[in-house]
């Protein structure tokens, strides 16, 4: 039965992570969801990640292979959605993997309600435990107007620190292409905090239907001590002020909501989380 299933692209963008990438290329080619694309985004790598790509792609049919110059995370992932042919879009970020049934559930639960996203869990992978990442929205199928009445007036801020309403990672969602197609002109490379905030928002503003289903936790994201929010950043009060910026533009351009309020919360709580970073 798999001839009648569309095709999904899963899109990984790759980029000096070689002791990860065994274990992630094999969670996604394990899928019992077989029919996908595979698109492994060599970001420039100078490691053997660039090598351990074309390996893979001779072992497997479904895997596609782009090597292009560095240009970032948000111009890696770019440089797959241009190329994927499938119907719906993920992404696994390349030291992380997923349980083998995870493009299925998406699939199942936005095929069954005609859903644009489809929203599951992250299991935050330390050294020595897990943790859940946090759900502020319940379990269920939300329409344009519930959209409208529910998410948007928290999806950016919650009112709290730094606390988004929605998730606003790109890897636990199942994306309809046209979506991610139509935004990519907000996702400005020169983004290089908050990235999958710019997507996420961007596509959130025109769903019609989104689904979250709060007790499915398939994606296993690897806690690193080396990532941008946990290491001091000389850069992060330009990073965090050019992030407000193409936020304020995609809500300017999409006129959906105003988001004004959360915008301005969002950029405090950056500017304050940044001072408490590079002071300790």
């Amino acid at each position: 039965g798999n001839m009648n299933k569309p095709l999904i692209s899963v899109i990984v963008p790759i980029y000096k992570v070689e002791n990860y990438l065994d274990r992630c290329v094999e969670s996604i080619v394990k899928q019992t969801y077989e029919n996908l694309e595979i698109i492994l985004v060599d970001d420039g790598s100078t490691d053997d990640s660039g090598e351990k790509c074309d390996l893979f792609a001779e072992k497997d049919i479904r895997i596609k292979v782009i090597h292009k110059e560095n240009g970032g995370l948000m111009s890696a992932w770019k440089a797959g959605v241009m190329q994927a042919k499938g119907e719906y879009i993920g992404f696994v970020d390349s030291d992380d993997y997923v349980d083998e049934n995870m493009f299925e559930m998406l699939f199942s639960a936005a095929r069954e309600n005609y859903a644009d996203i489809t929203v599951c869990g992250i299991l935050r992978e330390y050294d020595t435990h897990c943790e859940k990442e946090t759900f502020y929205l319940k379990s269920g199928v939300y329409n344009r107007t519930e959209i409208e009445t529910q998410i948007f007036p928290i999806m950016i801020s919650n009112g709290t620190m730094l606390n988004r309403g929605l998730s606003p990672n790109r890897v636990n969602k199942l994306f309809k292409k046209e979506l991610l197609l139509n935004n990519l002109e907000f996702c400005d490379e020169r983004v290089s905090l908050g990235e999958d905030l710019v997507t996420t928002f961007a596509c959130m503003c025109d769903a019609q239907k989104i689904v979250i289903m709060d007790d499915f936790f398939p994606y296993h994201y690897k806690i690193r001590g080396t990532s941008i929010m946990g290491s001091y950043n000389p850069r992060f009060f330009a990073q965090s002020v050019l992030l407000n910026g193409v936020l304020r533009e995609i809500s300017n351009k999409k006129q959906v909501y105003d988001f004004s309020q959360q915008l301005n919360n969002d950029l405090l709580s950056l500017c304050f989380y940044g001072i408490e970073r590079n002071i300790s």
